[in-house]
């Protein structure tokens, strides 16, 4: 059920990089030669850069950015929680019908690993937090896991993460609508 999905080359990068090459290949053939030998190579190599290295690049970067989806996610939790529900409903409502494309599918392992598979909830939150690539979802994980380890109110915790993650994501948007008006003042100049 919660199968982590193959992560192989995609159709999209075998299509760049067959592309890459074809694409060497007609240069070599059809441009003259001096700029043949060194653009056809060149162009070769990039798009296999494109197609290979930096898909695996960008899966290992981590994240530090709040998105509206964490924001609406943090805020279903505590809505749920403020019903003072069982842990499990708690994870089980933000995971099971995906409502949360990038998200859901953490939340969904938490309620696995804590209903099925027989571990705490505190430890299942642990274990997939060592998982994400989002810091900030990370932290979260690892603070909400010692909250519900200690058996602390899970409803106030959310509550300060979701006040938190507001306003860190107020300060994104400011800074982007700033950095907007200085590239149209550049523009208009």
């Amino acid at each position: 059920m919660c199968a982590e999905p193959r992560r192989g080359l995609g159709p999209g990068r075998y299509l760049l990089v067959g592309l890459g090459v074809l694409l060497g290949i007609i240069i070599y053939v059809y441009v003259p030669q001096p700029y043949a030998a060194v653009l056809a190579p060149l162009t070769a190599v990039s798009l296999i850069f494109l197609g290979l290295v930096v898909p695996i690049i960008r899966r290992k970067m981590t994240v530090t950015t709040v998105d509206i989806d964490l924001i609406y996610l943090v805020g279903h939790m505590l809505s749920v929680a403020t019903g003072k529900p069982p842990r499990a409903v708690l994870f089980k409502s933000v995971g099971e019908d995906n409502p949360y494309p990038k998200y859901s599918h953490l939340f969904r392992k938490i309620y696995v690993l804590g209903s099925e598979w027989g571990y705490s909830f505190a430890e299942a939150c642990r274990l997939v937090a060592s998982t994400v690539k989002n810091k900030l979802l990370q932290n979260m994980l690892s603070r909400l896991s010692g909250v519900l380890a200690v058996g602390e109110d899970v409803e106030a915790f959310l509550h300060t993460e979701y006040g938190t993650f507001i306003s860190e994501y107020e300060t994104q948007y400011s800074r982007l609508i700033d950095a907007v008006r200085v590239f149209l003042g550049i523009y208009t100049t």
